[in-house]
């Protein structure tokens, strides 16, 4: 597929959904609801049909300037080369079972205990009313 086509593909993907809502919102009012129904299916299509196209190509190397945007992926093969070195293990053993116990686990967060009270309670109207007193007498 030649660049100009991929990238003629690539703008009507990006541009035209962008440049349609623009042009039906300037048109609104000029054109009728079943108009606009129409265009933006025929927007909508238009970059749908250019994304499934780029999509189903055989794209090489896509160049913008000196800069591969596209670069090709080496294909996958059956047979893969390991580096010198490395062994090939081929009886792993299977993890060890744990079997579900009923004892719950420890969680991170403490259970709440119940808060008992250590100091008793004073009647302290008593030594508001002493010192009361004392102040008005003076």
């Amino acid at each position: 597929m030649s660049q100009v086509l991929i990238y003629f593909l690539f703008a009507l993907v990006l541009v035209v959904p962008v440049l349609g809502a623009i042009v039906l919102r300037l048109f609104d009012e000029r054109i009728s609801a079943r108009a606009q129904t129409i265009a933006a299916a025929v927007f909508i299509g238009l970059a749908a049909l250019a994304a499934l196209t780029l999509a189903r190509s055989n794209i090489e190397t896509l160049y913008f300037g000196d800069l591969a945007l596209l670069v090709p992926v080496a294909g996958f093969s059956d047979e893969v080369v390991l580096p010198e070195g490395v062994e090939v293990i081929d009886d792993v053993p299977p993890p060890p079972v744990t079997l579900p116990t009923l004892t719950p686990r420890p969680s991170a967060t403490p259970s709440p205990t119940p808060v008992t009270p250590t100091a008793t309670p004073t009647n302290t109207s008593d030594a508001h009313g002493d010192a009361r007193a004392a102040h008005s007498d003076a």
